[in-house]
C-alpha cells in the first residue's frame, strides 16, 4: 500500500525513518510505501567509496568474498533493474548474494551508451539484459519487451536519473508490482522546465505529488519504498539499530522492537533523545592532486547538475510553528548573496 512513514523524534516529526525491507519482505504482506527523506537521495552515493563494489569503466563489479552471502529473503517473482551507472553495477552482484532468487528472475534494462556494460553483466552473471532509453512515450512498452510481461508481486529496482518516478509508480501500482528507488525523479529536462514555476520543479513538489498517490491507489495496493538510497535510506536503519542499542545500554534489557512512528516516538523520547543528526564524512583518496580553481564532483555527475539546476529551497521543522528570530533578515542577505552568485 501507499503510505508515508515518518518517525518522530521526542514528539517531533524530525527523522524519517524506514522499516528494514528484508524483514517486511519476508514477512509476504503488502509494505507502506516509505519515504525517507525530504527531496532527492543521495543512494547515487552509497557505494562511491568502495571501489571493489562499484566499478567504472563499464566493467562489471564483483562482490569480494569477505561479503558474507547470507540469503536474506527468497524472491519467486521477476526482477527488473533499471539503471546500470556505477550503483546499478554494484547493486546487482549484492541483490544476487542476497536475495534467494536465480540470475533467470533477473532483467536489467539500461541505457543506449550503456550497451557495453551490459553485455558484460549478462555474460558474468547470466542475467537479460536490455538497453534502450525511458521516455515519456515508450516507458511502459519498454518495460513490458524488457521482461516479457510483469505482474503481481514483480519487483522494479529504480536507479536511473531523468525518468519520472511518478510514472513508475502508476505503472507500477496497476500492475500489482512492487517498486522501490532511491530519488524522486522528473523526466528529463524537469529540473529546468520553463513552463514550470520555480515553486513546481523543487524536491518539495517531487515528493509531494509523489505521496499524493497513496490517497489515489489506497491501502491495497503495492509495496512502494521511495526516496530510499544510503543517506537518507540505509542510515535510517542504523539510527533505529542505534535507538534500541542506547536504550538496552541504559535499561540493562533489550527493548521490544517497535512497530509503528508513535513507537519509535515513544523509545527516543524514553532514551531522553531531542535530535538525531546524521552527517557524511567523505574518506575518497584520488591519486591526482585536486588543481587550484578546479571543482572535483565525488557523486554522480547526473545527479549533482540535475539538483544543481533546481531553484534553492530553505525549510525548518515541522515542530517549529513561528520563523525562527531574524530569519526575515537573514533570508534576505540569503536572497542577495544568491542573486550575486548567480549574477557571477
Amino acid at each position: 500500500m501507499f503510505g508515508h512513514v515518518r518517525s518522530a523524534v521526542s514528539g517531533r516529526y524530525a527523522l524519517r525513518l524506514a522499516r528494514p525491507l528484508a524483514r517486511r519482505a519476508a514477512a509476504a504482506r503488502p509494505l507502506a510505501a516509505v519515504n525517507s527523506a525530504e527531496g532527492a537521495s543521495s543512494f547515487r552515493r552509497c557505494l562511491s567509496s568502495y571501489p571493489s563494489l562499484a566499478t567504472g569503466g563499464g566493467d562489471p563489479a564483483h562482490v569480494p568474498d569477505s561479503v558474507p552471502a547470507t540469503k536474506l529473503v527468497d524472491f519467486e517473482g521477476k526482477l527488473v533493474l533499471l539503471g546500470l551507472g556505477s550503483i546499478g553495477k554494484g547493486t546487482l552482484p549484492l541483490l544476487l548474494k542476497h536475495i534467494g532468487m536465480d540470475a533467470s528472475q533477473v532483467y536489467v534494462l539500461t541505457a543506449d551508451d550503456m550497451a557495453d556494460a551490459a553485455a558484460e553483466v549478462a555474460d558474468v552473471y547470466g542475467v537479460s539484459t536490455t538497453t534502450g532509453t525511458l521516455t515519456r512515450e515508450n516507458f511502459s512498452e519498454l518495460l513490458d519487451s524488457t521482461s516479457g510481461g510483469m505482474g503481481k508481486g514483480d519487483f522494479i529496482v529504480n536507479l536511473t536519473v531523468d525518468v519520472s518516478s511518478c510514472d513508475l509508480l502508476e505503472w507500477c501500482a496497476e500492475r500489482g508490482v512492487n517498486y522501490v528507488d532511491t530519488v524522486v525523479e522528473p523526466w528529463l529536462g524537469g529540473y529546468t522546465d520553463p513552463s514550470l514555476t520555480p515553486a513546481q520543479r523543487t524536491n518539495y513538489a517531487l515528493r509531494e505529488k509523489a505521496m499524493a498517490l497513496k490517497n489515489k491507489y489506497g491501502p491495497d495496493s503495492p509495496t512502494a519504498v521511495i526516496t530510499h538510497g544510503a543517506n537518507p535510506g540505509m542510515v535510517s536503519h542504523f539510527a533505529k539499530q542505534a535507538l534500541l542499542n542506547v536504550s538496552e545500554k541504559q535499561n540493562g534489557v533489550a527493548p521490544s522492537t517497535p512497530t509503528t512512528r508513535e513507537g519509535w516516538a515513544e523509545l527516543s523520547q524514553a532514551c531522553g533523545v531531542r535530535a538525531i543528526h546524521i552527517a557524511e564524512r567523505d574518506t575518497q583518496v584520488q591519486d591526482v592532486p585536486k588543481k587550484i580553481g578546479q571543482f572535483v564532483n565525488t557523486w554522480s555527475i547526473d545527479g549533482f547538475i540535475g539538483e544543481g539546476c533546481q531553484p534553492a529551497e530553505l525549510g525548518w521543522g515541522t515542530h517549529e510553528k513561528e520563523l525562527p528570530p531574524k530569519v526575515r533578515r537573514r533570508l534576505r542577505w540569503l536572497l542577495l548573496l544568491l542573486l550575486c552568485t548567480a549574477a557571477a
